[in-house]
């Protein structure tokens, strides 16, 4: 009995989870919220890149946080994908100049 009560807790809490839409920690500083929320509404983040959204999914506090440790990482990454067509993009791995981080393209046909 004590099991599946455990296990319906679990269930019980993911689900809660899923619907709250919780991935990452939440903030409970308002200020530093709002504050990332703004910094991700203006844009300037993305260096030209007019492409894509983040998703509603993203943790603007913990993307605004992550971007300021290492904006020169940042930038070029957006950078490079302002730059690149990632439709004819060949496979295999593409350093991202300036930068530590590669793009890594599989062909899976």
């Amino acid at each position: 009995m004590k099991r599946l009560f455990t296990l319906l807790s679990v269930v019980w809490l993911c689900a809660t989870m899923a619907m709250a839409q919780v991935y990452t920690r939440q903030c409970d500083d308002e200020k530093l919220a709002r504050k990332a929320q703004s910094w991700l509404s203006q844009g300037k983040w993305r260096n030209g890149f007019q492409k894509a959204m983040p998703h509603r999914s993203v943790n603007a506090v913990d993307f605004y946080e992550q971007y300021r440790k290492n904006p020169k990482q940042w930038k070029a990454m957006f950078k490079w994908l302002e730059e690149t067509d990632l439709l004819t993009i060949a496979k295999g791995k593409h350093p991202i100049e300036g930068t530590t981080l590669v793009a890594s393209v599989e062909d899976s046909s």
